[in-house]
Protein backbone atom coordinates (compact mmCIF):
# COMPACT_ATOMS: atom_id res chain seq x y z
CA UNK A 1 0.00 0.00 0.00
CA UNK A 2 1.24 3.56 -0.71
CA UNK A 3 -0.63 5.55 1.80
CA UNK A 4 -4.63 5.13 1.77
CA UNK A 5 -4.83 6.09 -2.28
CA UNK A 6 -2.88 3.25 -4.27
CA UNK A 7 -0.77 0.33 -4.05
CA UNK A 8 2.06 -1.22 -5.80
CA UNK A 9 3.34 -4.32 -6.39
CA UNK A 10 5.59 -6.47 -8.39
CA UNK A 11 5.72 -10.33 -9.85
CA UNK A 12 8.13 -12.74 -11.66
CA UNK A 13 6.63 -16.61 -12.96
CA UNK A 14 8.30 -18.90 -14.85
CA UNK A 15 7.69 -22.06 -16.73
CA UNK A 16 9.85 -24.85 -17.60
CA UNK A 17 8.56 -27.60 -20.13
CA UNK A 18 11.63 -30.28 -19.61
CA UNK A 19 13.33 -32.13 -22.16
CA UNK A 20 11.53 -33.42 -25.74
CA UNK A 21 13.07 -35.39 -28.17
CA UNK A 22 13.87 -33.27 -31.28
CA UNK A 23 12.31 -35.21 -34.66
CA UNK A 24 12.88 -34.17 -37.62
CA UNK A 25 11.76 -35.63 -41.33
CA UNK A 26 13.81 -38.48 -42.88
CA UNK A 27 14.01 -39.12 -46.83
CA UNK A 28 14.25 -43.06 -45.58
CA UNK A 29 12.45 -43.64 -42.41
CA UNK A 30 9.77 -41.22 -42.26
CA UNK A 31 11.07 -39.65 -38.95
CA UNK A 32 14.45 -39.68 -36.89
CA UNK A 33 15.27 -38.16 -33.82
CA UNK A 34 17.93 -35.95 -33.09
CA UNK A 35 19.15 -35.02 -29.65
CA UNK A 36 16.62 -33.21 -27.50
CA UNK A 37 15.47 -29.57 -26.50
CA UNK A 38 13.70 -27.66 -23.64
CA UNK A 39 11.57 -24.61 -23.88
CA UNK A 40 11.27 -22.02 -21.22
CA UNK A 41 9.09 -18.53 -20.41
CA UNK A 42 10.03 -15.92 -17.89
CA UNK A 43 8.10 -12.79 -17.48
CA UNK A 44 8.38 -9.98 -14.46
CA UNK A 45 6.17 -7.20 -14.22
CA UNK A 46 5.78 -3.87 -12.33
CA UNK A 47 2.53 -2.93 -11.48
CA UNK A 48 0.57 0.19 -9.63
CA UNK A 49 -3.31 1.22 -9.19
CA UNK A 50 -5.10 4.31 -7.23
CA UNK A 51 -8.00 5.66 -6.56
CA UNK A 52 -8.87 8.25 -9.51
CA UNK A 53 -12.35 9.44 -8.40
CA UNK A 54 -14.42 8.22 -5.27
CA UNK A 55 -16.11 4.90 -7.67
CA UNK A 56 -13.14 4.62 -10.52
CA UNK A 57 -10.13 2.99 -9.68
CA UNK A 58 -7.39 3.02 -12.39
CA UNK A 59 -3.89 0.77 -12.78
CA UNK A 60 -1.23 -0.15 -14.76
CA UNK A 61 1.96 -2.53 -15.29
CA UNK A 62 5.16 -2.66 -17.57
CA UNK A 63 6.25 -5.96 -18.19
CA UNK A 64 9.56 -7.64 -19.53
CA UNK A 65 8.76 -10.93 -21.45
CA UNK A 66 11.57 -13.67 -22.41
CA UNK A 67 11.25 -17.16 -24.10
CA UNK A 68 14.08 -19.45 -24.28
CA UNK A 69 14.67 -22.81 -26.74
CA UNK A 70 17.77 -24.99 -25.89
CA UNK A 71 19.05 -27.78 -28.23
CA UNK A 72 21.25 -30.45 -26.98
CA UNK A 73 22.58 -33.48 -28.52
CA UNK A 74 22.02 -31.93 -31.60
CA UNK A 75 24.27 -33.49 -35.16
CA UNK A 76 22.11 -32.85 -37.79
CA UNK A 77 20.33 -29.56 -39.65
CA UNK A 78 22.18 -27.71 -36.61
CA UNK A 79 20.21 -24.88 -34.98
CA UNK A 80 21.63 -22.59 -31.82
CA UNK A 81 19.79 -21.55 -29.39
CA UNK A 82 17.03 -19.40 -29.51
CA UNK A 83 15.79 -16.47 -27.55
CA UNK A 84 12.99 -13.81 -27.89
CA UNK A 85 12.54 -10.79 -25.55
CA UNK A 86 9.08 -8.66 -25.34
CA UNK A 87 7.80 -5.40 -23.51
CA UNK A 88 4.03 -4.99 -22.94
CA UNK A 89 2.14 -2.72 -21.16
CA UNK A 90 -1.57 -3.31 -19.50
CA UNK A 91 -4.03 -0.88 -18.51
CA UNK A 92 -6.94 -1.28 -16.12
CA UNK A 93 -10.07 0.34 -14.15
CA UNK A 94 -12.55 -0.59 -12.09
CA UNK A 95 -16.11 1.51 -11.71
CA UNK A 96 -18.24 1.30 -8.86
CA UNK A 97 -21.70 1.77 -9.88
CA UNK A 98 -24.66 3.80 -8.29
CA UNK A 99 -26.06 0.39 -7.77
CA UNK A 100 -25.16 -1.63 -5.22
CA UNK A 101 -23.19 -4.22 -5.09
CA UNK A 102 -22.82 -3.87 -9.13
CA UNK A 103 -18.82 -3.02 -10.16
CA UNK A 104 -18.06 -2.87 -14.10
CA UNK A 105 -14.27 -2.81 -15.15
CA UNK A 106 -11.90 -2.88 -18.72
CA UNK A 107 -8.71 -4.08 -19.44
CA UNK A 108 -6.30 -3.16 -22.10
CA UNK A 109 -3.67 -6.01 -22.51
CA UNK A 110 -0.62 -6.68 -24.22
CA UNK A 111 0.19 -3.17 -25.73
CA UNK A 112 3.12 -3.89 -27.25
CA UNK A 113 5.97 -5.96 -29.49
CA UNK A 114 8.96 -8.17 -29.87
CA UNK A 115 12.01 -6.62 -29.16
CA UNK A 116 14.13 -9.52 -30.17
CA UNK A 117 12.80 -11.94 -32.01
CA UNK A 118 13.40 -15.87 -32.07
CA UNK A 119 14.18 -15.32 -35.92
CA UNK A 120 13.99 -12.10 -37.91
CA UNK A 121 10.50 -10.92 -38.52
CA UNK A 122 9.46 -9.34 -34.61
CA UNK A 123 5.69 -10.26 -34.18
CA UNK A 124 3.25 -7.98 -31.99
CA UNK A 125 1.65 -9.43 -29.11
CA UNK A 126 -1.49 -11.39 -28.67
CA UNK A 127 -3.70 -7.51 -27.91
CA UNK A 128 -6.79 -8.10 -26.46
CA UNK A 129 -9.70 -5.66 -24.96
CA UNK A 130 -11.68 -7.27 -22.17
CA UNK A 131 -15.32 -5.30 -20.28
CA UNK A 132 -16.85 -7.26 -17.80
CA UNK A 133 -19.04 -7.09 -14.49
CA UNK A 134 -19.79 -8.82 -11.70
CA UNK A 135 -22.64 -8.41 -8.92
CA UNK A 136 -22.44 -9.67 -5.19
CA UNK A 137 -25.34 -10.21 -2.90
CA UNK A 138 -25.80 -12.12 0.54
CA UNK A 139 -28.28 -14.92 0.21
CA UNK A 140 -28.71 -14.87 4.27
CA UNK A 141 -26.73 -14.01 7.30
CA UNK A 142 -26.74 -14.64 11.00
CA UNK A 143 -29.74 -14.37 12.42
CA UNK A 144 -28.60 -11.48 14.62
CA UNK A 145 -27.66 -9.75 11.13
CA UNK A 146 -31.00 -9.57 9.14
CA UNK A 147 -30.96 -9.28 5.38
CA UNK A 148 -31.80 -5.26 4.29
CA UNK A 149 -32.56 -4.79 0.59
CA UNK A 150 -30.31 -3.26 -1.02
CA UNK A 151 -27.94 -3.69 1.13
CA UNK A 152 -24.51 -2.53 -0.24
CA UNK A 153 -21.44 -4.49 0.36
CA UNK A 154 -18.23 -2.59 0.84
CA UNK A 155 -15.82 -5.28 -0.48
CA UNK A 156 -15.41 -9.10 -1.31
CA UNK A 157 -13.25 -9.73 1.34
CA UNK A 158 -16.34 -8.33 3.80
CA UNK A 159 -18.60 -10.73 1.96
CA UNK A 160 -16.41 -14.40 1.46
CA UNK A 161 -14.42 -13.48 5.10
CA UNK A 162 -16.88 -12.98 7.30
CA UNK A 163 -20.36 -13.34 6.71
CA UNK A 164 -21.89 -16.27 5.26
CA UNK A 165 -23.81 -17.37 2.37
CA UNK A 166 -22.37 -14.99 -0.46
CA UNK A 167 -23.39 -15.04 -4.76
CA UNK A 168 -21.46 -14.28 -6.94
CA UNK A 169 -22.20 -13.43 -10.54
CA UNK A 170 -20.02 -12.28 -13.19
CA UNK A 171 -19.49 -11.74 -16.84
CA UNK A 172 -16.62 -10.99 -19.24
CA UNK A 173 -16.25 -9.95 -22.77
CA UNK A 174 -13.33 -11.16 -24.20
CA UNK A 175 -12.00 -8.60 -28.14
CA UNK A 176 -8.98 -10.77 -28.75
CA UNK A 177 -6.54 -9.21 -31.73
CA UNK A 178 -5.83 -12.68 -32.83
CA UNK A 179 -8.79 -14.74 -32.23
CA UNK A 180 -12.21 -14.13 -32.15
CA UNK A 181 -15.09 -12.56 -29.87
CA UNK A 182 -15.08 -14.67 -26.76
CA UNK A 183 -17.81 -14.90 -23.79
CA UNK A 184 -17.32 -15.90 -20.05
CA UNK A 185 -19.80 -16.22 -17.97
CA UNK A 186 -19.40 -17.63 -14.04
CA UNK A 187 -20.45 -18.03 -10.76
CA UNK A 188 -19.28 -18.79 -7.14
CA UNK A 189 -21.72 -19.97 -3.60
CA UNK A 190 -19.68 -19.82 -0.62
CA UNK A 191 -21.38 -21.09 2.19
CA UNK A 192 -20.80 -20.05 6.27
CA UNK A 193 -18.19 -22.71 6.37
CA UNK A 194 -16.00 -21.17 3.85
CA UNK A 195 -16.36 -23.96 1.34
CA UNK A 196 -17.27 -22.55 -1.98
CA UNK A 197 -18.05 -24.08 -5.31
CA UNK A 198 -17.84 -22.48 -8.78
CA UNK A 199 -19.06 -23.05 -12.11
CA UNK A 200 -18.72 -21.05 -15.55
CA UNK A 201 -19.06 -21.00 -19.70
CA UNK A 202 -16.57 -20.05 -22.22
CA UNK A 203 -17.32 -19.07 -25.91
CA UNK A 204 -14.43 -18.23 -28.65
CA UNK A 205 -12.51 -21.37 -27.69
CA UNK A 206 -13.30 -23.36 -31.07
CA UNK A 207 -14.14 -26.15 -29.08
CA UNK A 208 -17.94 -27.85 -29.00
CA UNK A 209 -20.32 -26.94 -26.38
CA UNK A 210 -19.19 -29.24 -23.60
CA UNK A 211 -15.94 -28.30 -23.80
CA UNK A 212 -16.78 -24.72 -22.77
CA UNK A 213 -18.25 -25.81 -19.22
CA UNK A 214 -15.55 -25.27 -16.41
CA UNK A 215 -16.00 -25.64 -12.58
CA UNK A 216 -14.17 -25.93 -9.39
CA UNK A 217 -14.53 -25.47 -5.63
CA UNK A 218 -12.58 -23.25 -2.81
CA UNK A 219 -11.87 -23.39 1.01
CA UNK A 220 -11.29 -19.98 3.11
CA UNK A 221 -10.17 -19.50 6.29
CA UNK A 222 -8.78 -15.87 7.70
CA UNK A 223 -4.78 -16.48 6.73
CA UNK A 224 -5.43 -18.97 3.59
CA UNK A 225 -6.92 -20.20 0.70
CA UNK A 226 -7.11 -23.17 -1.05
CA UNK A 227 -9.13 -23.36 -4.85
CA UNK A 228 -9.08 -26.10 -6.77
CA UNK A 229 -10.32 -25.80 -11.07
CA UNK A 230 -11.11 -28.27 -13.97
CA UNK A 231 -11.16 -26.92 -17.69
CA UNK A 232 -11.15 -29.00 -20.42
CA UNK A 233 -9.93 -28.38 -23.76
CA UNK A 234 -11.50 -31.00 -25.98
CA UNK A 235 -9.37 -33.87 -27.39
CA UNK A 236 -6.41 -32.48 -25.99
CA UNK A 237 -7.46 -32.91 -22.21
CA UNK A 238 -8.68 -31.53 -19.18
CA UNK A 239 -6.22 -28.77 -17.12
CA UNK A 240 -6.50 -29.05 -13.06
CA UNK A 241 -4.91 -25.86 -11.18
CA UNK A 242 -4.60 -26.11 -7.74
CA UNK A 243 -3.69 -23.00 -5.60
CA UNK A 244 -2.51 -21.73 -2.44
CA UNK A 245 -3.00 -17.97 -1.29
CA UNK A 246 -1.80 -16.85 2.29
CA UNK A 247 -2.72 -13.85 3.87
CA UNK A 248 -0.70 -11.94 6.15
Amino acid sequence: PIATWGAIGADVSYVYMGDMVRTLESPTEGYEEDGTFNYSDMSGRIAFSGKFMEDILLGGSIQILQSNVRFDGVTKKRVGDRKAQSTAINLGCIYNTPIPNLTAGASLRNMGNQTKAFFDEEESLPFSFRLGASYRTLVSKPEDQPIVEDEEISSPEEVFGKLPNALLLAVDLHFPADNSFGLRMGGEYRFSNGIAVRGGYRTGTGLEFPYGLCGGAGYKTESYQIDYAIVPYGDIGSTHRFSLTIVF
